[in-house]
């Protein structure tokens, strides 16, 4: 199926990047059925908030009859993970010898476990 390229968007892509990757950027943010989706969501981040942009997509909702939701970004945990402050509750370190493990409850997803067979005697 062909892609559907709106207004210039996909030509800026094309003039930045290249052809091949703006098709891959573009399939990338807009993916097969999202279309049908009725909401639009804003990720705005202090870092990287352009003036007037959430107005525009909002705009851009509206005109599309779709559900506008603004949500606050927060760069916090690239920032921890940049500078090594990997707290407990944030982060799994997994140190020589162990394996990531599936943990099936409502408060962990993974931990950290011994391998099989390693550093036993």
């Amino acid at each position: 199926m062909p892609t559907v390229h709106c207004g210039d968007a996909y030509a800026d892509l094309v003039a930045r990047y290249g052809e091949e990757n703006a098709r891959y950027v573009w399939e990338t943010m807009h993916p097969a059925g999202a279309a049908a989706s009725h909401k639009a969501v804003f990720i705005e981040f202090d870092e990287t908030a352009q003036p007037g942009l959430e107005q525009r997509v909002r705009q851009q909702a509206e005109q599309e009859k779709k559900e506008f939701t603004l949500l606050r970004g927060d760069l916090r945990l690239i920032r921890a993970l940049l500078e090594g402050a990997w707290a407990d509750e944030d982060f799994l370190v997994v140190p020589p010898g162990q394996s990531v493990a599936a943990v099936y409850d409502w408060d962990v997803i993974v931990r950290a476990e011994p391998m099989p067979g390693v550093g036993s005697c």
